[in-house]
């Protein structure tokens, strides 16, 4: 099991994400609070892509499954007061399909228990990993 925290795994920074599946993660953690302002809300605008994308990718490179949950409801506080905590949690196997988008929104509360199968640890996207299954082996 492996964790990288929100912005880890957007496309620009996945580096972390990279790491811990050439590392054999499995399962990847990423606990967020993805946040959007008001007028991101009143405009009715769509979210999620930004978080598909990547994590799509990073479980069809590596054949582990990649769950982002967010909390939801507004910042009280701090540099982001006023803007809005929306769920939309994640869910992407490990062939890469998105197989969980959970409800967006400010008050989208939302538990859903979700049973994902695991792929063996194999060292995808390596050259490590590529030298093994050429051997036969696995590590």
């Amino acid at each position: 099991i492996g964790l990288a925290i929100c912005a880890d795994n957007l496309e620009e920074s996945r580096v972390i994400g990279h790491t811990l599946g050439r590392m054999g993660c499995q399962l990847l953690l990423s606990p967020s609070s993805w946040a959007v302002t008001q007028d991101f809300l009143k405009e009715g605008r769509t979210y999620g892509e930004e978080w598909t994308s990547p994590y799509g990718m990073l479980s069809k490179t590596y054949k582990m499954a990649v769950v982002g949950v967010s909390n939801v409801g507004e910042i009280p506080f701090g540099v982001w007061k006023g803007r809005c905590c929306i769920g939309n949690s994640i869910a992407a196997d490990s062939e890469g399909k998105i197989v969980k988008v959970l409800p967006f929104g400010k008050r989208a509360e939302t538990l859903e228990i979700l049973e994902l199968k695991l792929k063996e640890n194999s060292l995808y996207g390596t050259a490590l990993a590529e030298a093994v299954h050429s051997r036969g082996k696995v590590l």
